[in-house]
């Protein structure tokens, strides 16, 4: 479980040890949370950025990296719920993200592997959708081509759409050559909030500040925005094989489906995406890795996963955390497209901030109306209202250890309660809680990454019950046998 991407320098920050006061303080230190603070720093704000394990060990590490405005599916959702002047307004910002990534990597001479490519969303057999692609983006402005017979390796598409002047690129690489006018502390988990005071909690210490922006991936304060009703988290998969003989990046034109770019000695092969915590009993890096062989003849060389938040009307949201609070801000929802949005929404976030206007920000506001997704929002409240009646009410028959498969993980009873327990190949026993300590899902287990994941909201946990991914700050419970 290692991604490709090099980290340049290997400078490391301090953990915070004791109570603070500051202007603005960024929580999340990945590119989104980094990106925020180098903006709102260039600006003369004083910032301090909060990051719970080391700067861009989360989503960041684990992206394919692609530059690109040709986001396919996402497009169609957008032009759904806000019409043609939506989608529109959302490409016209993610072309000003792309230039916003050239003109930075340009001013401060940064080397990271940045290489203008064409990028493509190819289908095997839906010509239709294609065309339905080809038009939301000809409608924006964009200038795009159909395209027919889509050669990577011995995979055949029969129909495309294709955006030249698009871009891939070394993210932590960019990211570690941006200067840092800014305060950081790693290893510095915000686990509270008293919004009304302006204060973090971090373990034993208190962070105040005048204005707090959550960049933390998933939102962590409960209590206001609804965050937890409006999107869902999804996991995806990739694989690293050696270089292949093509040229752009790829992505097939479902949700599912496979991604394609090369990087260094490397080719990236991206898919089989699936809502965290609905894992399936056949691995998903087995069927990555036999589409690979079938495509290319080749083994992997290495493997990851990402997980990416996902809003149902393809937006993410950048602004005011709630109309609760003036002070409170956010940014999340990219929905696999990270890397520009992270751009745009932290340009959105350092204008409000600024008091400067943002022609995205109304669009991209936590408080619109997701319009059209009222079948999305019932879907997800029944996952989330059925996992935690399981997670609070579910009754097991109490159940030998001996029942668990070596190098599997089961939920089960044991002394009066349920449990997750994993048997390693060794057959030693770990047992942590087997609800979510957010609100209180019942855990799945992942075999592919060896995790407990949340089908609820996507909090994730490895085998000792320590946070992997949010929006949980608290670690599971663990007992010992």
């Amino acid at each position: 479980m290692k991604a490709v991407w090099k980290e340049n320098d290997e400078k490391s920050y301090p953990k915070l040890e004791k109570n603070i006061s500051r202007e603005v303080v960024v929580v999340g230190g990945g590119i989104c949370g980094f990106l925020t603070a180098y903006f709102l720093a260039e600006k003369g704000k004083k910032v301090t950025l909060l990051e719970a394990d080391r700067l861009f060990c989360g989503t960041t590490l684990h992206t394919t990296a692609k530059v690109t405005l040709n986001h396919g599916d996402t497009l169609l959702s957008i032009e759904k719920a806000h019409g043609d002047e939506g989608v529109r307004r959302y490409c016209e910002g993610q072309r000003e993200a792309i230039e916003a990534f050239k003109s930075l990597i340009a001013l401060h001479k940064i080397h990271c592997e940045f290489e203008e490519v064409d990028s493509y969303i190819y289908s095997l057999s839906n010509k239709s959708k294609i065309l339905k692609i080809y038009k939301v983006l000809l409608k924006a402005g964009i200038d795009v081509e159909y395209v027919e017979d889509i050669c990577i390796g011995k995979l055949r598409a029969k129909y495309g759409v294709r955006v030249k002047k698009q871009f891939q690129f070394n993210p932590i690489a960019f990211l570690r050559g941006l200067p840092v006018k800014f305060e950081i502390f790693e290893h510095t988990r915000v686990s509270d909030i008293d919004a009304n005071s302006m204060t973090l909690v971090s373990e034993k210490n208190k962070i105040k500040a005048e204005k707090i922006i959550f960049c933390c991936h998933y939102p962590i304060l409960n209590k206001v925005g609804f965050y937890t009703f409006r999107m869902y988290q999804s996991l995806s998969y990739t694989i690293a094989i050696p270089r292949q003989d093509f040229e752009g990046i790829f992505l097939q034109d479902k949700g599912d489906g496979l991604s394609f770019r090369n990087y260094g000695d490397y080719t990236i092969v991206g898919g089989f995406d699936h809502r965290s915590g609905r894992n399936n009993s056949q691995s998903n890096f087995e069927k990555l890795e036999k589409s690979v062989q079938e495509i290319f003849e080749c083994e992997p060389i290495l493997k990851w996963a990402a997980e990416d938040c996902m809003t149902f009307d393809g937006l993410p949201f950048a602004g005011r955390y709630s109309i609760f609070y003036n002070n409170i801000y956010v940014a999340t929802g990219f929905n696999k497209w990270g890397m520009t949005n992270s751009m745009v929404c932290s340009q959105v976030l350092c204008d409000l901030i600024c008091d400067k206007e943002n022609k995205l920000a109304n669009l991209l506001s936590p408080s619109r109306k997701q319009k059209g997704s009222l079948n999305e929002f019932l879907i997800n409240a029944w996952v989330n209202v059925k996992n935690i009646f399981l997670g609070l009410f579910r009754w097991l028959n109490r159940d030998n250890f001996d029942k668990v498969p070596t190098g599997f993980g089961k939920v089960m009873r044991y002394r009066g309660k349920n449990v997750a327990v994993y048997k390693d190949e060794n057959g030693e026993l770990f047992i942590i809680q087997a609800d979510c300590p957010h609100l209180h899902g019942e855990l799945k287990w992942n075999n592919d990454t060896k995790s407990w994941d949340c089908p609820c909201h996507g909090s994730r946990f490895d085998i000792y019950g320590n946070i992997l991914n949010e929006p949980s700050t608290k670690k599971c419970e663990s007992f010992k046998k």
